[in-house]
């Protein structure tokens, strides 16, 4: 069976209370009613099973269970991602000992669907745990092939930018354009094996007049997204006779000029 590591260590997880790291020991110390932990992101694919794996112990205070490893479930809404499910695994020793959770996303979810992995002390009982080790696959799942993740045809009609909606376009939230630069918003990119990001390509199509067409279209910079939420994507334009960035928008004119982007991470 494919087993895919999705990462390890506490590189890119993202501290929710008091949820500190030294020395690759994570401790979550929480007060009655406040809930602290670290939570990793990636995003769910249909079929796909997740194992979350983590060495973890009681230190203080804490009734068993209070602390936890947790998978959960969300939908792709924006500003409203509804919990599809959530799978936990209580700690229940003051011992170190490794916790394994698994879960397996339904043949039914959204494909903007996300898994978030969190250890830490939930339920709001006043104490710490502490975990060490954290590892999260993907078992049994595509992601040892590329997958792309955002992609689209883009276009310029008089100076204003656009996605072509008569071709295949997905993970592009919006466009805009300043600085002879173009920035799109990317629908919830999520990082590569051990935090990498994704990889980029554009290319031009063989409308437009020849000042468009002698532009060189490259990928500037890609802003990772924090937790697995929107990230941007720029798209410059270079004219090779200078070298130099160039004004996309000036050099298309009153016609019209487009390029293909595509992301695509493991």
């Amino acid at each position: 069976m494919t087993q895919i590591a999705l990462g390890s260590g506490w590189a890119n997880w993202v501290a929710i209370g008091s949820a500190s790291v030294l020395d690759g020991v994570m401790t979550a110390t929480s007060t009655v009613g406040v809930s602290s932990r670290q939570s990793f992101e990636v995003a769910a694919h249909p079929g796909e099973t997740y194992e979350f794996r983590c060495w973890a112990r009681i230190t203080d205070g804490l009734l068993i269970g209070n602390g936890a490893l947790a998978i959960d479930h969300y939908d792709a809404i924006p500003g409203n991602d509804p919990l599809v499910r959530s799978v936990t695994e209580p700690i229940v020793s003051d011992a170190w000992r490794e916790y394994v959770l698994r879960y397996t996303v339904p043949l039914g979810a959204t494909p903007d669907a996300y898994i978030r992995f969190s250890a830490g002390v939930f339920t709001g009982g006043a104490g710490t745990c502490q975990f060490t080790w954290p590892s999260v696959q993907c078992i049994g799942g595509h992601r040892g092939t590329l997958r792309v993740v955002a992609a689209g045809l883009i276009g310029c009609s008089n100076g204003s930018w656009s996605i072509v909606g008569s071709y295949i376009a997905s993970g592009i939230r919006s466009l805009s354009y300043a600085n002879s630069a173009l920035t799109l918003t990317v629908d919830r990119v999520p990082l590569g094996v051990d935090g990498a990001y994704p990889l980029g390509h554009v290319t031009k199509t063989r409308n437009g007049n020849a000042a468009w067409r002698r532009l060189i279209p490259t990928i500037g910079s890609y802003a990772a997204p924090v937790g697995a939420r929107d990230g941007t994507v720029v798209v410059e334009f270079t004219d090779p006779s200078t070298g130099l960035k160039a004004d996309a928008v000036a050099a298309i004119g009153t016609g019209d000029g487009f390029f293909n982007l595509t992301l695509w991470t493991l």
